[in-house]
C-alpha cells in the first residue's frame, strides 16, 4: 500500500489565499525595479479575495545609503471613510510609514489593518528574494505596530 503526500501551493499568512504570482506586473527599468497590481485579476473582482484593493505598488532603486524599498497601497476603507492610501517605506533604517490618506486612515487600527493586507499582496510578488525580504520587514513592522498599540476596554468592545 503506497501513500501520496498532498503538495499543495504556499498559503498567505492571513487570508489562506494559494500563491498567484499572476496578480502583479513588472512596470520597471534598470534603475528602478516596479511591480503593480494587476487589478483585472479575479483575486480583485466582488468576491474575490482581494476585493476592496483600489492600487498597488512596490518600488526598489538603489541609492548610495543602500536599497530603497516603497509599497503604495490604496484600499477601499468602506462606510464614511471611503478609500485610504498608505505608503510603506522600507530601508536600511527600518520600516516608516510614508503617508496615509483618506478619512478612514485616521482611525486606530487602521494601518495595521493595512499593513496585513499588504503582507497578503506582497506574498504573490514573482521576485521571490525581494518578497522574502519585504514580507521579512513588513512582518517585522506589523509585530511592532501591534505591540505599540495599547488596547483599552472600549478597543475590546
Amino acid at each position: 500500500m503506497t501513500f501520496e503526500l498532498e503538495t499543495s501551493k504556499p498559503k498567505t499568512p492571513f487570508l489562506n489565499v494559494e500563491l498567484e504570482p499572476a496578480i502583479w506586473k513588472a512596470s520597471g527599468d534598470e534603475a528602478v525595479a516596479w511591480w503593480n497590481l494587476d487589478l483585472e485579476h479575479r483575486l480583485f473582482a466582488e468576491g474575490g479575495a482581494y476585493h476592496g484593493v483600489e492600487h498597488g505598488e512596490v518600488f526598489l532603486y538603489e541609492k548610495e545609503s543602500g536599497r530603497e524599498k516603497v509599497v503604495n497601497l490604496s484600499v477601499d476603507a468602506g462606510g464614511e471613510g471611503g478609500e485610504s492610501t498608505y505608503s510603506f517605506h522600507f530601508s536600511n533604517k527600518g520600516f516608516e510609514t510614508l503617508f496615509n490618506m483618506g478619512k478612514g486612515g485616521e482611525k486606530n487600527g487602521n494601518e495595521v489593518k493595512a499593513l496585513k493586507i499588504a503582507c497578503e499582496l506582497l506574498f504573490h510578488l514573482p521576485d521571490g528574494e525581494l518578497r522574502a525580504e519585504l514580507l521579512s520587514e513588513a512582518m517585522a513592522a506589523l509585530e511592532e505596530k501591534r505591540k505599540a498599540h495599547k488596547k483599552t476596554v472600549w478597543d475590546k468592545v
